[in-house]
């Protein structure tokens, strides 16, 4: 193929000093003439680089080669394995696309599609256009030197349109190519795109739209609604008592809109709340504080409750009508019972001691407990031969009614010459609430272990206190008469400690031994003070260890829904030989 001809561009000559200038008409400009020179000295270049680079964001790289610094590109290379043929270099014109398959017409011409060469081309300029479909047409001129080879590199954009949506619902999620878009309208590429629409209340819509190029195609929603259900989760917590100042979450969920409300009515019947609800969302939750419900004022045990509500199991209905008239409903239930608290304990109370309630509290089933604290421990020297700070994570959590699983795990920080140590507790607990009159009374049954570990298995020489390294079974009790309660904690403990006192490792010889903890506290709102103690006996039969009795003082505040709480305790050993005390600040959250 050879080319029309090149083209020819006019120029225009101008003189430098056109006939009727003068000399005082320069002389006017001549302070101005210096200062645009410098103007355009200093702003050329950077207008060259902008033009330079808008240029190569909308046209092709041209590049003229000669045998010794042409390399093949690799589309070429692809092409000529394709074919199964040798390059040889000759000069010719080299136009390729970052996507192949694009028609190339030359001078008006279809001469092939990307990667396209043309071998001995003639010298001149050739107007070239590149379309594919789906994408914007690309037109540029190349000016050809037969000695030479010229390679087109050009990058084809996507052609647009915009793409308007209709009758879309409230609140729909549109997609389009799994990408999420804003609004109704919106420009976007042209060609086959997948649309997705999402809207509470309608079956979801998949489907394949074709967006014309530089045109606005506009598409309606003609979707089906969605039966209308609703359905209500497990109340949590499933067990409150009445003066709970949260009260239950309540949650459900629905497939549509409409209207609903929810109906609390006790073991006989007669209605607690009445409350109605939107239904704006696929789910949603209130909260049901039963000290705001209203009791039964016949009911001869509505007494029970200091906030009018009678302790019992009591049933939640939801009924709702959608926008489409089904009517749907689902019940759960919840029990309102004075012997389940949603407060905080203090990490430690799983281990009768220094802190009061030991194991006696009943979290609400599904509860969770996290807390973190840490001690300063004081005494004289011989005393602290093996103590240091310690720190330490605890959890609780309630995963039936009358059950508690939880754990501590410690670090025992010491300085650079002795060794830093871990130590950890796990129980197993299993409460017995009772209400007896004016009385409250709280039985348990604990499983505990609790060990340590150091360098080559070595523990700690002192053991404050009633924890021992091994299992323990526990019998907390405690009997509460208003604000005052008063603790009793029996314990009975087995672990292992080696015969050599100077150096315990875990090892046999079995030992046992026993502790009694005690105290008496005071709580009132959110606030607690208290006094405990614990007695620990000497290993039964050899007497390695000495009797041992820690006692203390202890304060707790609670903050505003006694979800979390700070608490504060100091206690001395008063029976072994060596003076200890130990001050200790724990902060704890339920969730």
């Amino acid at each position: 193929m050879r080319p029309r001809g090149s083209l020819k561009f006019p120029c225009k000559k101008v003189d430098a000093n056109p006939v009727g200038a003068h000399d005082d008409d320069m002389s006017g400009k001549s302070i101005a003439i210096p200062v645009l020179v410098l103007c355009t000295l200093f702003l050329l270049p950077s207008a060259f680089l902008f033009s330079q680079s808008a240029e190569n964001a909308l046209n092709p790289i041209i590049t003229e080669y000669t045998f010794e610094n042409y390399r093949r590109h690799p589309r070429m290379e692809e092409k000529d394995g394709t074919l199964g043929r040798d390059f040889s270099w000759k000069p010719g014109l080299e136009i390729i696309t970052d996507i192949d398959d694009a028609e190339i017409r030359i001078l008006g011409e279809t001469v092939g599609r990307t990667p396209w060469e043309e071998n001995n081309l003639a010298s001149g300029a050739y107007d070239v256009t590149l379309r594919k479909t789906g994408y914007a047409d690309m037109k540029f001129r190349v000016v050809h030197n037969s000695r030479k080879r010229t390679v087109v590199i050009a990058s084809l954009k996507q052609a647009s349109g915009r793409l308007t949506l209709a009758g879309l619902p409230p609140g729909a999620e549109v997609r389009l190519d799994h990408q999420m878009m804003e609004g109704s309208s919106f420009e976007t590429a042209a060609g086959k795109r997948m649309l997705e629409i999402r809207a509470f209340g309608w079956e979801p819509v998949s489907k394949s739209v074709t967006v014309a190029p530089g045109e606005t195609t506009e598409w309606t929603f003609m979707g089906v609604r969605t039966p209308f259900s609703i359905e209500m989760e497990r109340p949590r917590p499933n067990i409150l008592p009445p003066d709970d100042p949260e009260g239950f979450t309540l949650k459900w969920k629905a497939s549509a809109p409409g209207q609903a409300k929810i109906i609390i009515t006790d073991s006989n019947g007669n209605t607690a709340a009445e409350i109605p609800i939107l239904i704006s969302s696929p789910s949603g939750s209130i909260s049901w504080p039963p000290m705001k419900g209203s009791a039964d004022e016949d009911s001869p045990d509505s007494s029970d409750s200091p906030a009018g509500i009678r302790e019992g199991t009591y049933s939640v209905l939801i009924e709702g009508t959608g926008e489409d008239g089904v009517v749907s409903s689902d019940e759960e239930s919840f029990a309102v019972d004075s012997r389940f608290e949603r407060r905080v304990f203090p990490g430690r109370s799983f281990v009768p001691g220094l802190n009061y309630a030991a194991g006696t509290g009943v979290l609400p089933p599904g509860s969770f407990q996290l807390s973190t604290g840490t001690a300063l421990v004081l005494g004289t020297e011989s005393s602290l031969s093996e103590e240091g700070i310690p720190a330490y994570f605890s959890f609780r959590v309630s995963p039936a009614a009358l059950w508690d699983i939880g754990g501590r795990f410690g670090l025992t920080i010491r300085d650079s010459r002795k060794n830093n140590s871990l130590d950890f507790s796990f129980f197993l607990g299993w409460r017995i609430p009772l209400n007896a009159g004016p009385f409250s009374a709280k039985i348990a049954l604990l499983f505990a272990y609790s060990g340590a570990s150091s360098d080559f298995g070595r523990i700690p020489e002192i053991f404050s206190g009633p924890r021992l390294p091994g299992p323990s079974l526990i019998f907390p009790m405690e009997l509460s008469l208003g604000d005052v309660s008063l603790i009793l904690s029996p314990a009975a403990h087995l672990f292992f400690l080696g015969d050599d006192s100077s150096e315990y490792h875990f090892a046999p010889p079995a030992r046992f031994a026993g502790s009694l903890g005690f105290g008496v506290y005071y709580q009132s709102g959110m606030f607690l003070i208290g006094a405990s103690g614990a007695l620990r006996t000497p290993d039964i039969g050899s007497r390695m260890l000495d009797w041992n009795l820690m006692c203390g003082l202890e304060s707790r505040i609670d903050f505003p829904g006694h979800r979390s709480f700070l608490n504060a305790s100091a206690g001395v050993n008063l029976l072994d030989a060596d003076f200890t005390a130990e001050i200790g600040l724990e902060f704890g959250i339920i969730l």
